[in-house]
């Protein structure tokens, strides 16, 4: 009887030590990779970056718009199915993205305002 729960408990964790490979191989393969794209400098303190977060083969380029003051970090936009910023420029008290899917067959590119955080 303790012959058999020996091998139940190895069988247990060799299963286990199994799964948890395999799972974390998987985990890998979306993990998310993110580029700054391009960069505006307000001040000594404050910016605006563009950028590009991909999760992975199956899902699509999403372009974040994040404010950046001292060390605090505030997304202002996000924007599914672009992977390329074509121009960012500020206009009174907002920001002007012209944003692009330099994969797709079309040339278009779509144009957003953002109003920037006080």
């Amino acid at each position: 009887m303790r012959h058999k729960k020996r091998k139940n408990s190895l069988a247990y964790i060799v299963f286990t030590a199994i799964f948890v490979i395999a799972l974390s191989s998987c985990v890998n393969l979306f993990e998310k990779e993110q580029k700054t794209l391009t960069k505006i400098i307000l001040d000594e303190h404050n910016s605006i970056e563009a950028r590009l977060i991909t999760t992975g083969a199956t899902t699509k380029d999403v372009i974040q718009i994040v404010f950046i003051k001292g060390k605090y970090i505030q997304v202002i936009g996000t924007f599914e199915s672009y992977n390329s910023v074509e121009l960012i420029k500020m206009q009174n008290d907002s920001l002007l993205v012209k944003l692009s899917d330099s994969l797709s067959n079309q040339n278009y590119i779509d144009t957003q305002y953002i109003r920037l955080p006080k």
